[in-house]
């Protein structure tokens, strides 16, 4: 079902052996939220391409909550950021809770976290940014650094992997591109061809206070098919 609802935002989902609930939100015309506080408990949200989200106090994620970030492109090399969060005290991330920043998929934007005070990750969550940097093309015309034919790896700040992986690009030592996938070759798949996996995002976390990393943040490029 859809709710429309002006100024609230909840999205829940249970499931159990007898029915499969889901409340898919819809928020006409709204680019930005502003709560005075946020807690995800044991549901899944993906905020629309390009949402600004800016929490006063605390973000909370809880119980198998997980927020996936989309960046919209942008047509500046100034403009980093296609979607950003902001929170004005504490982001506490709990166990089997995770945040997931993806970045647009044929342009440079990421996903900006931006915290006041401090930030935990416990263990068993964290941020995943695993396949959700450039996606695969069979054409070879989407973002740099990408591997040869024949199961290459994509670059970033350093080459990719394999004998012909994709050229450096970037930093290495500051990473806020997302990285290129690998290569693609003509055999099988499902249209003749097969293409290598998405290259892994880009995590930009920046945190007034102490970052605790109990858990997990990972931005590894993605299988291939």
């Amino acid at each position: 079902g859809t709710l429309w609802l002006p100024d609230l935002l909840f999205l829940t989902e249970t499931l159990d052996k007898q029915r499969f609930w889901h409340v898919r939100l819809v928020v006409p015309d709204q680019a930005t939220w502003t709560p005075a506080d946020l807690t995800l408990d044991n549901c899944v949200l993906t905020w629309p391409e390009g949402f600004t989200l800016a929490v006063a106090n605390d973000l909370i994620l809880t119980n198998g909550a997980v927020m996936t970030l989309v960046a919209a492109a942008t047509n500046a090399p100034a403009e980093r950021y296609g979607t950003q969060v902001t929170v004005g005290r504490d982001l506490k991330v709990y166990a089997d809770s995770w945040i997931c920043p993806q970045a647009h998929p044929t342009n440079a934007a990421i996903a900006g976290l931006m915290v006041g005070r401090h930030a935990t990750l416990a263990s068993g969550g964290g941020i995943d940014a695993d396949g959700r940097g450039y996606h695969a093309s069979n054409v070879g015309e989407i973002g740099p650094g990408e591997g040869a034919n024949g199961y290459q790896g994509g670059g970033y700040g350093g080459k990719g992997g394999g004998t012909a992986g994709g050229p450096a690009y970037g930093s290495a030592v500051l990473p806020l591109l997302p990285g290129r996938a690998a290569g693609w070759n003509g055999y099988g798949g499902a249209n003749g061809y097969t293409v290598g996996g998405n290259g892994g995002g880009a995590v930009h976390l920046r945190v007034g206070g102490e970052l605790r990393v109990d858990g997990l943040i990972t931005a590894d490029g993605w299988h291939g098919s």
